[in-house]
């Protein structure tokens, strides 16, 4: 565990170059899990009343910039409600160990911070009935019935970018994923480079990305966690901030442990000044890193910045060691959402591929909040977990799309 939350955070918002791109095609983004492996105690305090049969002495005041949507959508899940239990109780069993004293603001109105706990036992106890009604009856009538419900059970919010917006409106998503590389447990000429936990020593965790991997900073520390087989794949899951390697049949999970304190600069940005790339997508700069191995060195010793890991029992964590659920968990500012658990309905857009070309397909279902990140900036932006495998890393890769964003909570 970090030693100093609330210094980590500056540090990271401070030392790394988090801008997004926009070209098509997708590019670097800075995943939340780079920034998730702390817990909860770091949110801001503005009090600290007795609170031991919480869990925490912590008061939180939440002020979310959102507004009442006065004019609202069906409300359904295109994936049936599957795994939206496993992340519910997830979440519940967080607020069991952390606690919700404290308040929270939706649209001007104040709650209990103990309502987002009330809002999801709400919606899990909707969305069970659900799912056992599309097991026996038509599909289409569950989901009205459905629909009814949640209007009738909870108050719908929307987030803003400015009070002027109609709340809910104008959401803008990117996504991420957890990488499945191949790995070894013993250097080989195949697997050559190392993914590491993290230094004791301070003066050997601040080795730059140049110095651990060309000048064997860190060799012989016994800091090797597993040895994989490219630069480019260790580049992403330092971007993901987590994943989990594959060593014969057996999955081994990764998640955030440190940084080493340099900036995390985009390889992409100097890959398209020198003019090696004419976009920053995440395949014109594959190709070109596989086409000229004599520029690795030089490109990847850009980006200064290196990430720790440490093995984990579970999926990637997220901000108050919740383990992620794929397609269940988002990830939203840290600055507004400053407590997880939030539910939130979505209707956007995501990329998948269909005859080898990657379309648009819409997307309508229900996340909870239970992750942020340093790339993750306003009141009205999520980034959205995809989970393991091909689809979930074309999405990383590629969705950047505007949509809408709903918050329920219990009447």
């Amino acid at each position: 565990m970090l030693k100093n939350l609330i210094t980590l955070l500056v540090l990271l918002f401070s030392l790394i170059s988090c801008s997004e791109t926009t070209d098509s095609g997708g590019g670097d983004t800075l995943s939340p899990v780079i920034n998730t492996s702390t817990s909860s105690s770091t949110v801001d305090q503005v009090g600290d009343p007795d609170n031991s049969a919480s869990g925490t002495g912590h008061y939180y005041k939440v002020i979310t910039p959102t507004g009442v949507v006065k004019t609202l959508p069906r409300f359904e899940d295109d994936m049936n409600f599957e795994d939206l239990d496993l992340a519910i109780n997830r979440q519940i069993k967080a607020f069991k160990r952390l606690g919700l004293n404290g308040e929270i603001y939706f649209g001007g109105k104040k709650y209990p911070l103990s309502i987002l706990r009330k809002s999801l036992v709400r919606l899990f106890d909707l969305s069970e009935k659900a799912k056992e009604c599309i097991a026996n009856t038509d599909r289409k009538e569950c989901m009205d019935r459905f629909n009814d419900s949640i209007k009738a059970n909870f108050v719908i919010y929307g987030p803003q970018n400015n009070s002027n917006e109609i709340p809910g409106t104008n959401v803008t998503y990117t996504a991420y994923y957890g990488p499945l590389i191949k790995a070894s447990k013993v250097k080989t000429k195949k697997f050559p480079y190392a993914i590491h936990r993290m230094p004791k020593d301070d003066s050997l965790r601040k080795s730059t990305r140049e110095e651990i991997i060309w000048e064997g900073a860190l060799a012989g520390k016994g800091l090797e966690i597993f040895y994989i087989e490219d630069l480019w794949d260790l580049y992403i899951l330092h971007l993901e901030g987590g994943g989990a390697v594959q060593v014969g049949s057996k999955i081994h999970y990764l998640s955030y442990e440190g940084h080493n304190s340099n900036k995390f600069n985009f390889i992409s940005k100097y890959m398209k000044k020198m003019g090696h790339i004419s976009n920053t997508s995440f395949a014109a700069q594959e190709k070109f890193l596989i086409e000229h191995p004599e520029k690795l060195r030089e490109i990847f010793s850009q980006c200064p910045g290196h990430i720790y890991f440490k093995e984990s029992s579970t999926s990637p964590v997220g901000l108050e060691n919740i383990p992620l659920t794929a397609n269940r968990s988002i990830a939203q500012d840290k600055k507004y959402y400053k407590r997880k658990g939030l539910i939130s309905y979505v209707e956007t857009e995501r990329p998948v591929m269909v005859n080898g070309k990657i379309v648009q397909k819409k997307l309508a279902r229900f996340y909870i909040d239970q992750d942020t990140g340093p790339a993750i900036l306003g009141g009205a932006r999520a980034d959205i977990y995809f989970g393991f495998g091909a689809a979930a890393e074309l999405a990383g890769r590629n969705m950047h799309a505007k949509g809408k964003m709903y918050y329920l909570i219990s009447k």
